[in-house]
């Protein structure tokens, strides 16, 4: 018999759904989404940090790589920076779709405007290219672009989950 310990719960604004994390004491959690009659709606293996939007439109959590890949890599001694990144689910309840983003590094949503997520990515790791470039009269531009970092600052994804459009800032 495997036990599970209940570590993390959220209940709708409107009462009528329920989700909650399980986690077995070795292995990787699951979120399940249950409605007001008791009637599980979804589950979603290796999710934590759930939230539900204020319209009860839609579940929103983290995805976390699965403990035995982490484990390989960590055998592997996979440095810290390349580990797989968290990624960000998007469970719309009403349509039964999940939307997911890659490379999360944080995401909110708002407690009172409903409809909205904003998150951030962590950047790309790009190799580096020694490429000049030549303004338009053929000097040469040793300026680098500027790349996301804690000191240059992240993209901000800002989502209206109702139209499904993403605006960046």
């Amino acid at each position: 018999v495997k036990w599970n310990r209940i570590t993390e719960h959220v209940i709708s604004d409107d009462g009528t759904l329920v989700a909650f994390r399980t986690e077995p004491w070795t292995g990787d959690p699951t979120v399940t989404l249950y409605d007001g009659n008791a009637l599980m709606k979804a589950s979603f293996s290796c999710a934590t940090g759930i939230n539900i939007t204020p319209d009860s439109r839609f579940l929103i959590f983290t995805i976390k790589t699965p403990e035995d890949k982490v484990k390989e890599l960590k055998l592997k001694k996979t440095k810290k920076d390349d580990m797989p990144p968290d990624m960000l689910g998007i469970y719309n309840i009403r349509e039964g779709a999940t939307d997911t983003v890659a490379r999360l590094k944080s995401y909110k949503v708002p407690s009172k405007w409903t409809g909205w997520i904003a998150w951030q990515t962590e950047p790309v790791k790009e190799k580096s290219t020694a490429t000049k470039d030549t303004t338009c009269d053929g000097k040469e531009n040793d300026k680098k672009p500027t790349t996301e970092s804690a000191e240059n600052g992240y993209t901000l994804f800002i989502r209206n989950l109702s139209s499904g459009q993403t605006a960046t800032v």
